[in-house]
């Protein structure tokens, strides 16, 4: 990937959280750069191998949050790019300047959500929008947006082999925008292995009048370190064509496979991963044939794997860039 060269950008974490760690690594793994400025506003983001800039806020306000970003960006030298951004308060920035990149996380509106299409339609025209998925540049194109398409970075491949060795196999469902019919079923599935899923994605949940099976586990948070590391499986019940999961990232760089309950995002995860092993899981006992059939991707052809998709995504990167 030596061949293909990186625009210079400032970049920029508006959000800041610790849960996007695992994306800017993967970022700037998957376009080969080191020693570039980011700008980070909490402490907790961590990135190896770049010069990272801590600027200090004195309040977690929304519009304070924002004025320290102006401070930042709009006397800069040079593009800037955005690894997260608030929506709605980029806007003012537009009026002064028009070299703004960023990357679309949870910022691209489904059709759903009236409000915050008409004021990105009106409003974001000037930005210089980078999709994960070809359903998010279509949407965003149906607003009239500069979009363009760069995909899902992905980063190093990861040992499979648990650190403590009497870590059981397991079955993982991520995430908190959760199709709440799905996640129902799926604590009634009774299986030879345990499913853990986060108490988070059921606190709005009425599960009083549900069986749930023995081997459905409530956690947290998953510790991928340890008493999580080896599963065999993510199980993704989300219905959304248009974001995708970091949960991706975590099972393709171990060679492991993703479940699927609902189309909307399998096709979103065919269109940014071509040719990756997936399985469709909508009842117990095709949950229970992954879990007998599974294999794992050889660790070459994870790497070569992991190789090929991250030179895609420095080529769009670049196109989109020059």
């Amino acid at each position: 990937m030596d061949d293909i060269k990186v625009r210079k950008f400032l970049y920029v974490d508006w959000m800041s959280t610790r849960g996007h760690n695992a994306f800017n690594e993967a970022f700037f793994f998957a376009l080969g750069i080191k020693d570039q400025n980011v700008i980070f506003f909490d402490k907790c983001c961590t990135l190896k191998n770049q010069k990272c800039e801590y600027v200090k806020l004195f309040s977690k306000n929304r519009v304070f949050h924002a004025l320290v970003v102006y401070w930042k960006v709009l006397f800069s030298k040079g593009p800037i790019f955005f690894l997260t951004y608030d929506h709605f308060f980029i806007i003012p920035l537009l009026f002064f300047r028009k070299d703004f990149y960023c990357f679309e996380h949870n910022t691209t509106p489904s059709k759903d959500e009236k409000l915050k299409s008409w004021v990105q339609k009106i409003f974001l025209k000037k930005l210089r929008r980078c999709s994960q998925s070809i359903h998010g540049k279509k949407r965003l194109m149906e607003l009239n947006q500069n979009s363009s398409y760069l995909g899902i970075p992905l980063f190093e491949p990861i040992p499979r082999t648990p650190k403590v060795k009497s870590v059981k196999p397991c079955i993982l469902v991520p995430s908190n925008r959760l199709n709440k019919d799905w996640l129902k079923k799926i604590v009634a599935f009774s299986v030879p292995i345990d499913i853990f899923i986060r108490k988070s994605a059921v606190k709005n949940m009425n599960l009083d009048n549900i069986d749930i099976s023995p081997n459905v586990k409530f956690v947290d948070w998953f510790n991928l370190q340890d008493e999580h590391s080896n599963f065999i499986a993510i199980y993704d019940v989300t219905r959304d064509n248009i974001r995708g999961s970091g949960w991706f990232n975590e099972a393709i760089s171990r060679g492991v496979s993703i479940c699927f309950a609902t189309d909307q995002t399998r096709d979103l995860f065919k269109s940014a991963f071509p040719n990756y092993p997936h399985d469709m899981v909508r009842s117990e006992s095709e949950l229970k044939s992954v879990i007998e059939d599974r294999e794992l991707i050889s660790s070459e052809k994870v790497i070569e794997y992991i190789t090929d998709m991250n030179l895609q995504f420095r080529t769009n990167f670049y196109k989109m860039s020059i």
